[in-house]
């Protein structure tokens, strides 16, 4: 199947390695141009990533300010309106589960549920009825590689 997404513009959070990186490059070889961003303690841009715009590379922005929606106003600001948003951006620290006591559960939400949120309010009024589309997908499995 082909899909030409040339003209459009896509967002993809968390999409500096990994599964939303794969995303990113499907989406930027059916022709869109497509918003890589990641955290800057991840990996670095890898060499082969497609040219995909100003906010390309590493993008701390929206991880920090998404607990806030002045943050993520910020992030679009910078990273331009998108008609594609993939909302990968998450968090996840292996520990034993008795020895939290709410707060980090509280950040996992803020971060992994929230920012979500918080882009897609931000980015959906934006289209027409009849463009865009937002998808939340999630994995730990970045840092929790399945055995098998």
């Amino acid at each position: 199947m082909q899909i030409n997404l040339n003209g459009k513009r896509a967002i993809v959070t968390g999409s500096t390695a990994g599964m939303a990186f794969a995303i990113a490059r499907g989406l930027a070889d059916a022709g869109a141009a497509v918003v890589i961003n990641g955290a800057a303690n991840n990996r670095p841009k890898p060499p082969e990533a497609p040219d995909t715009g100003p906010a390309a590379g590493e993008d701390r922005g929206h991880r920090r300010g998404s607990r806030h929606a002045a943050g993520v106003e910020a992030f679009i600001k910078r990273a331009g309106d998108a008609d594609i948003l993939v909302n990968n951006l998450g968090i996840f620290e292996p520990k034993p589960f008795r020895r939290d006591h709410g707060c980090d559960w509280r950040r996992f939400f803020e971060v992994n549920v929230m920012s979500g949120v918080r882009l897609s309010r931000t980015t959906c009024p934006r289209w027409s009825s009849a463009t865009g589309a937002a998808v939340f997908i999630s994995s730990e499995s970045g840092l929790n590689i399945p055995s098998r």
